[in-house]
């Protein structure tokens, strides 16, 4: 800074001029949805979710392994006792004392419980699956939400672009009808017509303008930032119909691993039928009145219910009840599914025939706002039709934009809806 004040003024004035562009960055679509997909809270909540499943997953493994403990006891008797059982032949000299401490490990694990233990596994691995699914699923829901508040904004900023165009067009009308009252050329209701006119459009671009601001904050909220400065309209061809396979899409994805889960859920449930069977060891050493005895044991046990009130069967008809909803929720979603990709592109075909309608339009109104223009200035007509004829045209450029963009949003919602590991 001192460099550039001893430089002088026009130095110091290039310089600045040089930093505005860092300083008002204009954001691209690509950038909006990069940032997005690095810095959306909604994203790094699945992210999240899909870590807890996978943690899920170790943790059922590892259960199903057992779990080895370090036991120790200190415990004070109002009688001696022996540090170990007494087996014969029994000897005069065993050892008691009133003070008791253990120290050792012990393992137990389930050996069998009618592979309910697989199936809880089977389980978590799904929805470790369907964690990352719903992932896939609001990644492609976020760059939708993003696209679609990105070419609102940048049809709102075109619409912006007319609207100023529109009030300084009626300005100019303005001071030349004010001319023409001033010399008596002109009718006062002339002015009127036009001043009135100027007003609405007035409203309008500030209206326009306050949605710009509203979406710009919209958009930052979903992309997990601050505030955006500016946005920069997307360059490049249009998109073209191309529907991913709606097989492969992540919605019905979900739906199957849903339905896996459940097929898992019944075998899980008929696993209470069968038998348990369980290990437990414990190797250790007991101390008292200074010496030690060396413990160990192994021990199975088995328990087997002949008979639970229905409990067992309550739970296998819940079973199957989840494992029905699940399959009628995929025949739902595919149903649904078809009937919404139907729909995308029926609203792809009217964007379409939309916006060659109003490009033709343009041409048209801009033919005649002209002519009523000369006419005007000739006083063949009068200011009503100059006025009506530029209304006519702003318009259909409002509405040419926004089904530009509008079309461009019709092909992100296909993509969306579609969007699947293909």
């Amino acid at each position: 800074m001192r460099i550039l004040r001893s430089m002088g003024g026009p130095f110091l004035s290039v310089a600045l001029l040089l930093s505005i562009p860092s300083l008002f960055h204009a954001m691209t679509l690509e950038e909006a949805i990069d940032t997005a997909l690095k810095k959306s809270p909604v994203l790094a909540i699945e992210r999240e979710r899909h870590l807890d499943a996978k943690e899920q997953k170790r943790l059922r493994r590892s259960t199903a392994m057992g779990r080895i403990d370090l036991v120790a006891g200190y415990t004070k008797y109002n009688l001696p006792r022996t540090l170990a059982p007494i087996v014969p032949p029994i000897s005069p000299d065993v050892t008691s004392s009133e003070e008791i401490s253990s120290l050792g490990v012990r393992y137990d694990v389930l050996l069998f419980n009618g592979f309910a233990d697989l199936y809880a596994v089977k389980i978590a691995e799904l929805g470790e699956k369907s964690a990352q699914v719903q992932m896939g699923l609001s990644r492609a829901q976020l760059i939708y939400n993003v696209e679609s508040l990105f070419y609102r904004i940048v049809s709102f900023m075109e619409q912006k672009r007319f609207a100023r165009a529109y009030v300084e067009a009626l300005e100019r009308l303005m001071q030349d009808v004010e001319a023409g009252v001033a010399a008596g050329k002109r009718a006062e209701v002339d002015r009127l017509k036009v001043a009135a006119d100027l007003e609405d459009a007035r409203y309008t671009l500030r209206a326009v303008d306050d949605s710009i601001e509203t979406l710009k904050a919209k958009l930052a909220a979903t992309i997990g930032i601050e505030r955006i400065d500016g946005i920069e309209a997307p360059t490049g061809a249009e998109r073209r119909m191309e529907a991913g396979d709606a097989e492969k899409s992540y919605r019905l994805q979900k739906e199957r691993l849903q339905l896996a889960k459940s097929e898992k859920g019944l075998g899980q449930s008929r696993a209470r039928y069968y038998p348990k069977v369980a290990l437990s060891a414990y190797y250790g050493d007991n101390f008292g009145a200074g010496e030690r005895v060396e413990l160990w044991q192994v021990g199975l046990n088995l328990s087997w219910p002949i008979f639970d009130f229905g409990e067992r069967d309550a739970h296998s008809q819940k079973a199957r009840i989840a494992r029905q909803i699940a399959r009628l929720k995929l025949e739902n979603s595919r149903l649904q599914l078809q009937s919404d990709i139907v729909d995308a592109k029926r609203r792809i075909d009217r964007a379409e025939a939309k916006l060659a309608s109003t490009r033709r339009q343009v041409g048209y109104l801009a033919k005649v706002r002209e002519a009523e223009r000369v006419r005007y200035d000739r006083g063949a007509s009068q200011i009503y039709d100059l006025l009506y004829a530029e209304a006519k045209y702003q318009k259909a450029v409002s509405e040419r934009v926004e089904a530009l963009y509008d079309l461009q949003m019709q092909y992100a919602y296909l993509d969306y809806i579609t969007a699947g590991e293909q």
